[in-house]
């Protein structure tokens, strides 16, 4: 090769180069200039230099045709390369792998199309080996993944055919591929390929840090069977180490991988206990296979549970752990930060009433733990006390917000006296401030101030870990929601205002925030508010074109409800308005929307022909495959009601009872009738039927018997009975039965409908 650097025509071969096997990037020392070089090794065994175009020398380049070159020799006839023309085809290999900086698809298919020549001139040349294993290092360090790099494993079966052996390097490289790959299939079977060629081959030896990549590689697949293949490569290690090859010891990467591939089996819901099956077999066979679970072990396994939900599980593993370190039956099982921390969130986000009692016992055999050995890897830390308090935050008890404060002002106390492993940040205080806001304490938004203004007060103070987020804005607006003051809403207001005021996008108010001050505004029927906070809602998403406003279904229900409770009398307009509001913005009602809009009805007397077409909107909805609207018990009394309301003329009542009736009938084929629906159709016939009519005794009498066959016989319902007929029939319908001594039979499913009654509503 010809080169000129400042004046040197011609550039020697190196004869002091050290001999690489491939092509391998160096530096020279030219000029005091540190210049990148290649060393290209030749068949005779010369080093030649090929300098980097970026340096300060001027080369001839020998690889700009190398591509031409090889499209040459490969158009001649196989078979016929002569020594001469063999090694110009190695010099041409070498020569292309200096070129390619870069995968590039065109270069690799040539690459592999001249090693196989290469191979099939030569098959049992050592140089081809060389050759090989040159370009697998090539893909490697490229890391190729496309389809051309996949095909590199049909290359090198297509050689192992023609007579080629791989040696050691080759399998390493090409397990390396494969699992840069995510192919973890093709890793494993170049691993079988490797076994069973070792037994004639003693230079290839397979060893377990061979098998932790594959199975690291079926791991990160994400594949459904990987649990299985994982399985099958630990098996194969164990029952090779146990027969004596020592190389060949399971490494605890392998086991951690196959607990986590548990996770993404085919029958992941009994992964947990596959782990701990794995875990306690370990421990069984710790002495003869001299390999003592770690505390990585014991983690993988707790966590394992913990995300399966079951705490208590956890804990006990946790346990075990625990009793097999201090009984010195395994030294390398010291439970760490981590180990407690898991079960302690696991108690927290299971919401069983005695996860508070278990996570502050856990929290103090932690720190008995820390105190015994003094180990740094087993201190409480932030993450653990939050934790703690989040489990009391979440609890129902009803010193659950004095406790967590209690936790946050211990950690608080430590931190100032230098321990900085127990700083509070905002998810402390805002786990704290949510304890409080979910309370019924009457005190309770006071309490969230101080919180917040503690909070606010050390993050201007220069802790940028208590900066305040939206949750902590929403934990204010929600104590404030929650309480029963009379100025709850003009205060929940008020946090909102100053969210927007602040005009900082990373704490800008978004829906839920929004959502939770028109709840306020409709508590105590204030409409016009709450449509005002939805109209800026909607004015924020089309002024600033972002979708963190953007009202959804909760949103407009809670307008319906301020609007049905207000009292107003634009309210039937209004509820109306609001719904067809809602398709604009493609928002669908859903069954709470329609049964609000009916309640608002029967708040108005006279309407009950605007309540059924409204009914019969929900029906069409629902027909039409809308399933969030389907209607039910609470919609259909509504319309009754509505109807045994109506003040009109003779010629409306029988139109109202008409209907009434009909929409009894009707309720049957979506829900059941409950006490309050007997009871709106008794009123029915005593407000829309003449007195006299033998119409109405009769269908007195059907109705009541149906009440009774339902088992929703209650004081309402006799109320209505006795309104709607005279004293002696009343009686006769009685059956000898006092109001205070009804048969079972006549009100068995009463609790059960109450009980649903009042979640739907009902007063």
């Amino acid at each position: 090769m010809k080169a000129t650097v400042r004046g040197i025509t011609r550039l020697r071969p190196l004869q002091s180069a050290v001999w690489t096997s491939s092509c391998t990037r160096n530096y020279v020392q030219i000029n005091r200039r540190r210049t990148p070089l290649f060393l290209i090794p030749s068949i005779q065994g010369e080093r030649f230099l090929c300098v980097d175009a970026g340096a300060s020398v001027i080369t001839q380049d020998p690889s700009l045709d190398w591509k031409n070159e090889a499209n040459s020799l490969l158009q001649t006839q196989v078979g016929t390369w002569d020594s001469q023309t063999w090694r110009k085809a190695c010099r041409t290999f070498h020569r292309s792998c200096a070129a390619s900086s870069q995968y590039q698809e065109d270069s690799m298919r040539l690459f592999m199309a001249l090693l196989l020549r290469l191979v099939h001139e030569r098959p049992r040349s050592s140089e081809a080996a060389t050759l090989m294993n040159s370009l697998l290092e090539f893909v490697r360090l490229e890391g190729a993944i496309s389809t051309p790099g996949l095909s590199i494993h049909n290359c090198i079966q297509e050689c192992l055919e023609r007579g080629w052996k791989a040696d050691q390097s080759t399998y390493n490289f090409l397990i390396e591929i494969a699992c840069q790959q995510r192919n973890p299939a093709h890793a494993e079977q170049w691993l079988t390929r490797m076994q069973n060629e070792a037994v004639e081959n003693s230079l290839l030896r397979p060893d377990r840090y061979m098998y932790t990549a594959v199975v690291q590689a079926w791991v990160r697949s994400g594949s459904s069977h990987a649990a299985v293949r994982i399985e099958k490569l630990i098996r194969d290690l164990q029952r090779r180490y146990r027969d004596g090859h020592e190389a060949l010891k399971p490494t605890e990467s392998c086991y951690v991988g196959w607990i986590v591939a548990l996770r993404t089996s085919d029958k992941a819901a009994d992964a947990p206990e596959k782990a701990e099956r794995i875990l306690m077999e370990l421990c069984e066979n710790a002495v003869r296979d001299d390999f003592y679970p770690s505390a990585v072990l014991y983690n993988a396994v707790i966590h394992a549970w913990a995300r399966h939900g079951n705490a208590s599980r956890a804990h006990t593993l946790l346990h075990h752990m625990c009793r097999s370190y201090l009984e010195g039956a395994n030294k390398f099982c010291l439970p760490d930060t981590s180990s407690f921390s898991t079960v302690i969130l696991a108690w927290s986000k299971s919401g069983l009433a005695e996860a508070p009692q278990q996570a502050e016992k856990l929290l103090q055999q932690m720190q008995d733990f820390y105190q015994s050995t003094g180990s740094e890897t087993i201190q409480p830390n932030t993450q653990t006390l939050t934790s703690v308090l989040d489990c009391w935050a979440k609890s129902n008890h009803k010193r659950a917000p004095q406790r967590a404060e209690m936790i946050l002002r211990r950690m608080q106390e430590h931190y100032d006296a230098g321990n900085r492993h127990v700083e509070p940040n905002t998810v402390t205080f805002n786990a704290c401030m949510n304890a409080w806001a979910r309370s019924a304490a009457d005190d309770a938004p006071e309490r969230v101030g101080v919180l917040f203004r503690n909070m606010q007060r050390r993050f201007l103070s220069g802790d940028v870990n208590l900066k305040p987020c939206p949750i902590s804005y929403m934990a204010r607006i929600n104590a404030w929601e929650r309480s029963k003051r009379l100025n709850a809403a003009e205060q929940a207001q008020a946090v909102l205002d100053e969210m927007i005021a602040l005009k900082d996008p990373r704490i800008a108010p978004t829906t839920l925030h929004f959502n939770r001050v028109i709840l306020s505004w409709a508590r105590r029927g204030e409409a016009l508010q709450a449509e005002a906070l939805l109209q800026q809602m909607i004015d924020n998403c089309d002024n600033e074109n972002i979708q963190q406003t953007l009202p959804n279904l909760s949103s407009f229900n809670f307008l319906l409800s301020a609007w049905s409770k207000s009292g107003s009398d634009v309210a039937m307009e209004k509820v109306e308005e609001t719904l067809l509001r809602m398709s604009n913005l493609a928002v669908r009602p859903d069954t709470t929307s329609f049964n609000t809009v009916l309640g608002c009805c029967t708040r108005y007397p006279g309407h009950f022909v605007k309540a059924r077409s409204v009914l019969d909107l929900q029906i069409a909805r629902f027909t039409d495959g809308d399933q969030g609207c389907r209607p039910d018990v609470y919609g259909y009394t509504s319309v009754i009601e509505c109807c045994a309301t109506e003040p009109g003329s003779m010629k409306n009542r029988k139109k109202a009872f008409s209907m009434a009736l009909a929409t009894f009938e009707q309720l049957k084929l979506y829900d059941e009738p409950n006490h309050v629906t007997f009871g709106a159709m008794l009123k029915a016939c005593s407000n829309l039927l003449p007195s006299t009519s033998p119409r109405r005794l009769k269908l007195v009498d059907l109705i009541f018997q149906q009440c009774c066959q339902a088992g929703c016989v209650n004081n309402s319902v006799l109320y209505h009975l006795r309104a709607t007929t005279t004293p002696n029939i009343y009686k006769d319908l009685l059956q000898g039965h006092s109001k205070h001594s009804l048969p079972g039979k006549w009100t068995f499913n009463l609790l059960n409908r109450s009980t649903r009654s009042r979640q739907l509503g009902y007063r």
